[in-house]
């Protein structure tokens, strides 16, 4: 997937990632409420991971929140977990929504489980050039969580502020087991750039 980043020169760099693998989960909602600014579902059993993103579907009354048809990236919110059959959606205002009256689905992807995964990312002034910086979990500036399942990129204030390129190139690779029998997803590529820091 592509997806350009850009970096606050002299500020902490910190982009949580979340894997999602085609299979698709359906859970079924009890209740929706009508509230702001974030909106309570209640559900069966979600196994859903805190900040994962789902779509309504299929609900009756309150149809404002149901996505469309075929359902659109952009009808995912991320959810908060409450419970393991609550959920708090704190993007979603339904107060002057239509009442639920019952049905409908939380539609969401299956999360990647990442243990076992190492993780490494370059940032260079092209593709094939002189690396500009390095991540790797090793260093300290991926981090892998298989219980949110996240992999979060992180660069520090003090490496940012040292950055003497506006721009670059960059991709992450996840990787599974060690040579010479690793399988290497690139999960992420794209451009980078550096806004400059005005305030020191």
């Amino acid at each position: 997937m592509k997806l350009n980043l850009v970096i606050k020169q002299g500020s902490t760099f910190s982009l949580p990632l979340r894997w999602e693998t085609p299979e698709i989960v359906f859970v079924p909602i009890g209740s929706i409420s009508q509230d702001a600014p974030a909106t309570v579902v209640t559900t069966e059993p979600h196994n859903m991971p805190d900040g994962w993103r789902a779509a309504f579907v299929s609900c009756d009354g309150m149809e404002q929140v149901n996505a469309h048809t075929p359902v659109r990236d952009s009808d995912f919110r991320p959810m908060r977990v409450v419970t393991p059959t609550t959920l708090s959606v704190p993007a979603l205002d339904t107060a002057d929504y239509d009442a639920y009256t019952g049905g409908g689905f939380l539609q969401y992807y299956l999360p990647q489980p990442l243990a076992g995964y190492n993780a490494r990312m370059s940032i260079r002034d092209r593709i094939r050039g002189s690396e500009l910086i390095g991540l790797s979990v090793a260093n300290g500036r991926i981090l892998i969580d298989d219980v949110l399942k996240t992999i979060t990129l992180l660069i520090n204030a003090t490496d940012t502020a040292a950055f003497s390129w506006l721009r670059g190139v960059y991709d992450l690779e996840l990787v599974y087991g060690v040579a010479p029998t690793e399988v290497v997803t690139r999960l992420l590529n794209g451009s980078v750039t550096v806004s400059r820091e005005v305030t020191i």
